[in-house]
């Protein structure tokens, strides 16, 4: 046997040569001594020194790091093994060795074929060790330990029996005075636990937990061991508290997490994980009393287990999970923005820290799939559901399909895919839901105690499936489902309220189905144990209690108002208490509130009122600034805002309060164009009594401003709408500022009728209604138009586009319109003669009555219409001989704001005439304009020395903006684009490129009095969002402008000239300085002439005035 005295961390070992019948092996320390060493071939001893040659090499790997020590130390084992003769009691030694030689190289490089020699070799050494010697039990415990390893890798079943069977093999074979037996008894819970987590069997956990206690009354003394063994049964209390759902199992898991950190003695800091644990126990409580403080305590855990970690620790990642689960919590229950953000980051640095091809990663990807998803049903950002989608599949792909995680990653893709099948309607990811869903169901084995979340998730989908194809097998499934959730969960447990939620909701759409009472009896009784098993404060409580509601009416409707006058109370309690939650989302509030004015034949019309005001009032936090543009526009649709608002209008007229609904109507029109004022405009007030605020809240706007219409992705634009809405409620705080940035009341609001009778027009089911506000003074006038049914606004409608088509005008991309064959006989002329007939008869002759009846038989008025209104040329209907001059406003707002300009007019004003009759060659549109040379030079040759032309290649985008920027008044002559599906791209076509309506809105134009935008579709809004009117000309009045002529439609590139000429010559007027109140008359002139001189109708209707 060789002896040497030199530590094996400082002794370099060469490879071995075999010379005739002797091995040499060479041997190096630090201070460069060599020696030599020599064995025979035949040496009994052989063997035994290549053994202990091996372990040196391994030994000094562990000390320096080079590889090469390691290489050496695996060839020398492997020679041992070789050496060592049939039958020696020492090949066992020498097998563990070179096993664990093995397992070195496997942490070093993650090579699975280094782990199974690992194994292996231990297996081998194992079974050749003989019962009762001293080291079988720590052999046998390594071997577990292997195991257990190769479990965490794999998830194989196999794996962990193997790690459980060895692990009683190591208690088995150690007598009681075995001094590992106690870390024997100390892991052997932990092994069952583990199987457990694998199989979801009981008798596992009630064995990790016996054994654990065992352990622990075996200790006399405070100590690492007490600490790690409290540690784990407060592991085990909790997953038995997971799967009972008695109270009493966590908060004994509570207890002996605390008891471990306050056994750790002074001066020591606990373990990351207890701190982790603890953590997750006290979210868990969170989750299942309500209690807030809970959740704070959660959180100030988690943070202490995260700064105990140098950065790149390697469980970091876990750690920052728990902490992204802890943030997403706090989200759910109080709504901050900020929250969802710090669990998105979190889930982010998880995934970053997480190397490619560790187990952990499907992980880290599910979770921040589930970030991903909470913040798109937070904010609707179509982004953030694909990268759900995304995150979420790539979780399933990276899991083997014996994984015990692959059902959870499963089941959570299913609810992604449902998700989006909700806001896509495509069947395929209804489909993909259940699919996913049906598989993690099939690989989870009875008992487990996530069967009851997936029997509940099948239970949506096939209801789903039901909405969809009204097939009533599928309904039937959904009920099995959704029975068998409730059956599978414990009573307390605290998810029991949304299973019987969710189980309401199906007898409910079966009652709605079959009409049977006592399906509408189940749904209400489970819906009564859902509300009443749901904590107070709970973010979800309001949704349950407005279902909740509506089972009471369909009690009521069941059997009669007159006769259930109780349940009719009931559903009127459920749903105020539902409306005045603090903790639920505001999309939540809206879809209580819309569902509670349904219900107008039930509840009197003030309780109804209550509901559309506090939905109105939540409207700006459901079309919230800081989703984009886009995300707004769709949540417009899918919540079907305009039909909403002009219901509550229709309601406030019922109700006699024609203020009211003025204000309800004003909130309806142009919300998102309303938010972009709001960003522009500055507050005098506020600048004068809050500077430091008023700045703050400036600086926010600005950016906000910029992220809305252009996308940064350096800028967190959710945390700046959060940002700016918490200082808004800060400056509210403030006296006098009580209603900062709230919707104007009507007091404000008819001040928009101070040159001019202003009326809106409101349209919903059939029914239309007229408000004429006369004066600031006068009481606003309703006039029912009775005349303007569903079926002649369809008709005409249908008519327009008819006559429009003949002339080409339907697709709407050309400027000079041309007569082209229709479908109809008639011709085109004479369609749109018998459209503003209609328009004069039912709508316009009407309101003209009533103001001739208060002595306004002419002058300034404003339209200001709402959903089918915004699309009929209303100004076309008046004779040719009218008095009125007739404009347009979006809102009242925007008239106010444009009135409230008050720069004062001179005769060096500049105007900047744009012209464009030829585009560079890179452009998409072609189309030369004629006439634009001409309508050009008339116009700047009447501002004479003012005038600046910017003609085809000085057209620039650049230099366009440049001269906004200086000159109050503009021409541009041009082709012009609108844009339905991004009305923000919509443009005017310049030289070198489109002048895009987001670069207008992001200007700062204090000069701006008036631009007329003599190019085609400048005045057309997105037909799905009627109310939006988010157009060319809209859009310079927001961005500054107190004026604006648009078009409707492509305009005869000959009529420009002639429309501009009059215009131009009644702004100049006699003294040549420019007034831009004259704008309207100016058109109003210009269309008489035109008309005079008999134009067809397309050629000018489509001019229309915005603004003062």
């Amino acid at each position: 046997m060789i002896s040497m005295t030199a530590q094996p961390g400082s002794l370099r070992i060469n490879v071995p040569v075999i010379t005739g019948k002797t091995i040499k092996i060479v041997f190096q320390d630090d201070d460069e001594h060599s020696g030599l060493s020599e064995l025979s071939l035949g040496d009994p001893n052989l063997a035994s020194g290549l053994s202990n040659f091996s372990s040196m090499s391994c030994q000094r790997f562990i000390t320096t790091g080079d590889s090469k020590d390691l290489e050496r130390g695996l060839r020398f084992g492997l020679a041992a093994i070789s050496a060592f003769p049939k039958g020696s009691p020492f090949l066992p030694f020498a097998l563990s060795n070179i096993s664990k030689a093995y397992g070195t190289r496997y942490e070093k490089t993650g090579n699975l074929n280094d782990f199974e020699a690992m194994v292996r070799y231990e297996q081998e050494a194992v079974a050749l060790i003989p019962l009762g010697h001293p080291f079988l039990p720590s052999l046998c415990y390594d071997l577990s330990t292997s195991y257990g390893s190769l479990f965490a890798r794999t998830g194989n079943i196999l794996d962990v029996d193997f790690m459980l069977r060895y692990m009683l093999a190591s208690v088995a074979a150690s007598p009681k005075e075995h001094p590992d037996l106690p870390k024997f008894y100390q892991d052997l819970p932990i092994t069952y636990s583990k199987r457990y987590k694998r199989t979801g069997n009981v008798e596992d956990l009630e064995a990790a937990l016996k054994y654990g206690l065992i352990a622990m009354a075996a200790i006399q003394e405070r100590g690492p061991r007490l600490i790690a063994l409290q540690t784990n049964i407060a592991v085990f209390y909790y997953e038995w508290y997971n799967q009972t759902g008695n109270l009493l199992d966590l908060e004994l898991a509570l207890k002996y997490a605390l008891e471990a950190v306050n056994s750790t003695p002074e001066g020591v800091h606990p373990w990351p994980d207890q701190y982790q644990n603890l953590a997750l126990f006290y979210k868990t409580r969170f989750r299942r009393t309500g209690d807030q403080q809970n959740l704070q305590t959660a959180l100030e855990y988690g943070l202490k287990a995260i700064s105990m970690y140098s950065e790149g620790h390697p469980s970091l990642p876990s750690h920052y999970c728990e902490l992204a689960e802890i943030y997403k919590d706090k989200f759910r229950m109080f709504g901050n923005l900020p929250d969802l953000e710090n669990a998105l980051q979190y889930d982010l640095a998880a995934v970053n820290a997480t190397p490619e091809g560790h187990p952990d990663q499907a992980d880290q990807w599910q979770n921040l799939a589930k970030s991903y998803n909470y913040r798109y049903k937070r904010t609707g950002n179509f982004e953030d559901l694909d990268a759900a989608l995304k995150y979420g599949l790539a979780a399933v792909m990276a899991t083997p399909e014996d994984h015990p995680g692959l059902p959870g990653r499963q089941s959570d893709l299913a609810v992604t895919y449902r998700d989006k099948y909700i806001r896509s309607k495509e069947v395929d990811n209804l489909k993909a839901a259940l699919k996913y869903s049906l598989a993690a169901l099939a690989a989870i084995p009875d008992g487990h105690p996530s069967l009851s979340n997936l029997h509940h998730d099948l239970g949506i989908y096939y209801s789903d499936m039901f909405d969809k194809y009204k097939d009533q097998l599928d309904l039937d499934t959904a009920l099995k489902h959704t029975l068998l959730s409730v059956t599978t969960t414990p009573e307390g447990h605290p998810e029991i309220s949304f299973r019987y939620y969710t189980l309401s909701i199906t007898y409910k759409i079966r009652y709605h189905s079959n009409g049977d009472a006592q399906d509408s009896e189940a749904a209400l009784k489970y819906c009564l144990a859902a509300v009443t098993t749901s904590p107070d404060g709970h973010p979800d409580r309001p949704i349950k209690q407005a279902i909740l509601a509506e089972n009471y009416l369909d009690r009521v409707r069941l059997r009669g108002k007159g006769n259930n006058q109780e349940d009719a109370n009931s559903a009127l309690q459920q749903y105020q208490l539902a409306l005045q939650s603090v903790t639920t989302s505001p999309q939540h509030i809206w879809k209580v509130a819309r569902n509670f004015v349904r219900n107008v034949d039930i509840f009197e019309s003030s309780h109804i009122l209550q509901a559309y005001d506090i939905a109105l009032k939540v409207l700006p936090s459901v079309l919230w600034l800081g989703n984009s543009l886009g995300v707004r526009h769709d949540i417009l649709v899918r919540y079907n805002v305009s039909e909403f608002i002009s219901m509550a209008v229709v309601t406030a007229l019922e109700a006699s309060d024609i203020r009211l609904a003025v204000e309800y109507l004003e909130q309806g029109l142009a919300t998102t164009y309303q938010q972009m004022l709001q960003l522009k405009v500055k507050n005098g007030n506020l600048e004068a009594e809050l500077p430091s605020l008023s700045k703050k809240l400036h600086v926010l706007s600005a950016q906000l401003q910029g992220t809305t219409q252009s996308f940064n992705p350096s800028v967190n634009f959710h945390l700046l709408a959060h940002e700016r809405l918490q200082l808004i409620s800060e400056i509210r705080e403030h006296p006098g500022f009580e209603d900062f940035l709230m919707p104007p009341r009507y007091s404000n609001l008819c001040l928009a009728a101070k040159d001019g009778p202003v009326i809106m027009l409101n349209y919903t089911n059939g029914r239309a209604d007229a408000i004429i506000i006369l004066t600031p003074f006068a009481n606003p006038i309703h006039l029912l138009l009775s005349e303007v049914t569903a079926t002649a606004v369809e008709e005409q409608m249908k008519q327009l586009s008819m006559a429009l088509r003949q002339f080409h005008i339907n697709s709407r991309e050309i400027r000079h319109g041309r007569p082209m064959p229709g479908k109809s006989n008639i011709p085109a002329d004479r369609i749109l003669n018998s459209v503003t007939s209609w328009i004069w008869r039912t709508i316009v002759e009407p309101v003209f009555d009533i103001l001739n009846k208060n002595d306004i038989n002419g002058g300034r008025l404003w339209w200001c219409p709402s959903g089918p209104f915004t699309y009929l040329p209303l100004h076309s209907a008046a004779p040719i001989d009218s008095k009125f001059i007739q404009s347009y406003t979006s809102t009242l707002d925007t008239l106010i704001q444009a009135s409230s300009r008050h720069a004062i007019s001179h005769a060096h004003e500049t105007l900047t005439v744009v012209g464009v009759m030829k585009l560079s060659v890179d452009q998409m549109i072609q189309a030369e304009l004629p006439y634009v040379g001409v309508e050009i030079n008339n116009v700047a040759s009447q501002f004479g020395i003012n005038a600046k032309k910017l003609c085809d290649s000085q057209a620039t985008i650049k230099n366009v903006v440049k001269e906004m920027q200086l000159s109050p008044w503009l021409h541009i002559a041009s082709h012009g684009v609108q844009d339905p599906q991004d009305p923000l791209h919509s443009g005017l076509i310049l030289y070198d490129g489109r002048l895009e309506l987001s670069t207008v809105l992001n200007l700062s134009l204090p000069n701006a009095k008036f631009v007329y935008l003599s190019a085609c579709e400048t005045a057309m809004g997105d037909e799905k969002l009627k109310n939006e009117a988010m157009h060319l000309a809209g859009g310079f009045l927001t961005a500054g402008f107190q004026g604006a002529i648009g078009t409707l439609w492509s305009i005869p590139d000959a009529y420009g000239p002639k429309v501009a000429e009059v215009v131009y010559q009644t702004i100049l007027g006699e003294n040549y300085i420019p007034d831009v109140k004259m704008v309207a008359m100016g058109l109003h002139l210009a269309i008489q002439r035109l008309r005079r001189e008999g134009a067809p109708h397309h050629q000018w209707m489509p001019f229309i005035h915005f603004g003062v």
